[in-house]
């Protein structure tokens, strides 16, 4: 997955532990709403292009 090992995501788990401790939930919430914006940005760029083809 990625090059990243079972090591490597260990590692990143602790070290998101010890940076957000009990935010966690939320940072993980927002990043997934940041993750849908970027989704339905694309979208909206690709529908644009896309009548802008068709034109």
């Amino acid at each position: 997955m990625f090059g990243i090992g079972l090591g490597e995501l260990i590692l990143i788990a602790v070290v998101g532990l010890l940076l957000f401790g009990g935010k966690l939930p939320d940072v993980a919430y927002d990043l997934g709403r940041l993750a849908r914006k970027l989704q339905r940005g694309l979208q909206d760029l690709r529908n644009e292009l896309e009548d802008q083809i068709r034109k």
